[in-house]
């Protein structure tokens, strides 16, 4: 981490190529967060915001289930805890929607802007995500959540009781059920593919700078600290994997971090596996 936010130089060996990135967003081998798009998404399949339905990564077979739900950035991570899960002996049963809210704070046409009727459909997933996650059983739930936030005073407000809500009603029945918040990753400049075309010589551009406890990454990292203390979630970060110490670098080693502004590379995420593992055998003690 140290040596890639001294990286100036696109290399030719960026992985994936800006091309990939660029318009093959969509590949399981290009973009984690695409990987929600299989089969489980309401945003592609509506009535799956009535019933929702998991995609099933990690050990298949295995009679113990993790519950990861989010917006698209939940899938950020899935690449890494199919390879984490599938060595453990877990089953992840995954519930992502594309753009909409991890947190059940009401939508409304202006809040939500995609398709017509998204906004509708996202109040209709929240309040019928609970059960669907119950009927799994599981024996960790964790979320994760987009950077696009405005992160003004009410809404960090609102958001901070709504995910602690959103555990309570995804656990009752199951007070042991542990509880792990994903955190944040940070909001890109630009498009990443296309800020490292225009900046080949001076990359850092295109990076992020948080030392200001003001910034927006820095207040996503408050944001996230106050979820996991009032939800009792164990709060597993993520800056690490990407930052080093204030400075995020658009690559590490040869490695594209996203693929847009905040999707997180297929290849960069398979290669912080191990770090993930680590920090997973150190925070989370999984039944």
């Amino acid at each position: 981490m140290k040596a890639s936010i001294k990286i100036q130089t696109l290399p030719s060996s960026t992985s994936p190529s800006l091309t990939e990135a660029l318009n093959d967003v969509h590949s399981l081998q290009v973009a984690g967060a695409n990987w929600i798009l299989n089969s489980c998404d309401p945003y592609w399949i509506h009535a799956q915001a009535t019933k929702p339905i998991p995609c099933i990564y990690g050990d298949a077979k295995s009679k113990k289930t993790v519950v990861l739900f989010g917006d698209s950035n939940a899938g950020n991570w899935v690449p890494a805890l199919d390879i984490l899960f599938k060595a453990m002996g877990y089953r992840l049963a995954l519930f992502g929607f594309i753009g909409c809210t991890t947190a059940p704070v009401p939508e409304t046409a202006t809040s939500q802007p995609g398709f017509p009727g998204q906004w509708q459909l996202c109040n209709t997933w929240h309040a019928s995500l609970p059960a669907a996650v119950r009927a799994q059983k599981p024996i960790a739930i964790m979320e994760a959540a987009s950077p696009w936030m405005t992160l003004d005073a009410q809404e960090v407000a609102d958001w901070v009781p709504a995910m602690k809500s959103a555990f309570d009603q995804m656990t009752i029945g199951s007070p042991k059920t542990l509880r792990i918040e994903l955190g944040t990753t940070p909001l890109f400049p630009a498009i990443m593919p296309t800020c490292l075309a225009a900046n080949p010589t001076a990359i850092q551009k295109c990076g992020v700078n948080f030392s200001n406890p003001m910034s927006p990454y820095s207040l996503l990292l408050a944001r996230d600290a106050k979820i996991a203390s009032a939800a009792k979630a164990i709060l597993l970060p993520s800056w690490q994997w990407l930052c080093y110490q204030h400075e995020c670098s658009p690559l590490i080693k040869n490695f594209m971090v996203v693929v847009d502004r905040d999707h997180t590379s297929t290849p960069y995420v398979k290669y912080i596996e191990g770090a993930l593992a680590s920090s997973f055998a150190k925070k989370v003690k999984l039944p």
